[in-house]
């Protein structure tokens, strides 16, 4: 094996190894073996998907409602139709989840060379706090692969990955029309306009069999659409708002957060470069800024993007102490049963806020940092 292939393989190991210690204790919460010290820091979106909607043969948007985009739903319910209880569900997710985080180690170690392949990707605290409790190293790694394939110049190729990407998770779409700005300059309008109506295309087809149903895809993805996470930093806002009673705080807040991220997307999407990463990552980060819907494990999205495109590392840093401040607090104020109350209840908040102030104030040195190393032209 030469010495590429045996980074990239050890890449590879070394994130698969992460998930799969990220989601043993995921794997114990669905057997009904997690000690109970842990309940409070273990959340696991695969297993309660699995209860709340699957369980019992039922089929995403078919049979019942499911709160991820079809791309997810569709592997769901296969899976579901496989699994027989959902031990074996949340194993086969982790299974799939941990090959999707080996090829972005891979990847990533081929694109940018091994140290940074484990400091940004494999090792990171993010692949290991939150890759098990959700399905979002899929998508992250369709997004990373289109952006690669881009940077190759393979241009359909790029589109159509980012196309099922973004059928998974909408996030990808982000990255569609930056990208296509970027073949309009290098090879014309009409290799432009072809691969965008590669990604228009692949996504109609793909998201049209979960528009039937008694639950229909668009269903979630309004609910999604309309929420504003407490765990942001709108939701954060929205409190302090509502605190000072502020009338029309929601309003305010989905006001400025829309107007907001497509100012700074704008920004990004004109400031040129041609580099595929940091155009997408520029657009990724207008995402991530604005959104009142922020989860913690978002974070995972642009984690690769710190190996790919040059990038301050206090800015990792920070990323990383605030999503560990906030694994550490909002998860015992939302898993303790009866709910946390008093004096602890107020600490914990306290720290979420800190932990999400960190989390922000890294991706702006992120973004500033993007958007000064882009070139016109």
């Amino acid at each position: 094996m030469n010495p590429t292939r045996r980074r990239m393989a050890l890449a590879a190991a070394i994130a698969a190894a992460t998930v799969l210690v990220s989601a043993t204790p995921r794997l114990l919460l669905a057997a009904g073996v997690l000690p109970d010290a842990a309940q409070p820091f273990v959340w696991s979106d695969v297993r309660q998907t699995y209860l709340d909607h699957l369980s019992g043969g039922r089929l995403p948007y078919r049979d019942a409602f499911f709160d991820y985009p079809p791309g997810i739903g569709y592997l769901a319910g296969a899976l579901a139709l496989i699994a027989p209880d959902v031990v074996a569900y949340v194993a086969l997710w982790t299974v799939l989840v941990a090959a999707s985080a080996a090829v972005v180690g891979a990847e990533l170690a081929r694109a940018a060379g091994l140290r940074r392949a484990l400091a940004f990707w494999s090792l990171s605290p993010q692949l290991l706090l939150y890759s098990g409790a959700n399905f979002d190293v899929l998508p992250t790694a369709l997004f990373v692969g289109a952006i690669l394939l881009a940077r190759r110049g393979s241009h359909r190729a790029a589109m159509a990955t980012l196309a099922v990407g973004a059928v998974a998770k909408i996030f990808p779409a982000v990255a569609a029309p930056p990208l296509a700005l970027r073949v309009l300059r290098s090879a014309g309008p009409r290799a432009a306009v072809t691969a965008l109506g590669v990604f228009v295309v692949v996504v109609a087809v793909l998201w049209s069999p979960s528009l039937g149903g008694v639950a229909p895809s668009t269903v979630s993805t309004l609910v999604q659409a309309q929420r504003t996470n407490f765990d942001s930093l709108w939701g954060v806002t929205l409190a302090a708002l509502n605190a000072g009673g502020v009338s029309g705080a929601a309003q305010i807040v989905g006001i400025a957060s829309a107007a907001g991220m497509l100012l700074t997307y704008l920004m990004g999407s004109r400031r040129g470069g041609t580099d595929p990463a940091r155009a997408g990552l520029l657009a990724l980060l207008a995402l991530l800024l604005w959104t009142r819907l922020y989860s913690p494990q978002y974070s995972l999205w642009i984690v690769p993007f710190f190996a790919l495109v040059p990038l301050p590392w206090p800015a990792f840093a920070v990323l990383s102490l605030g999503d560990a401040i906030v694994f550490a607090t909002v998860y015992p104020l939302t898993l303790t049963h009866p709910p946390l109350a008093g004096d602890t209840a107020l600490y914990l908040y306290a720290g979420l806020v800190a932990g999400i102030a960190l989390r922000h104030a890294a991706l702006a040195a992120t973004w500033i940092a993007s958007w000064r190393g882009t070139r016109a032209g």
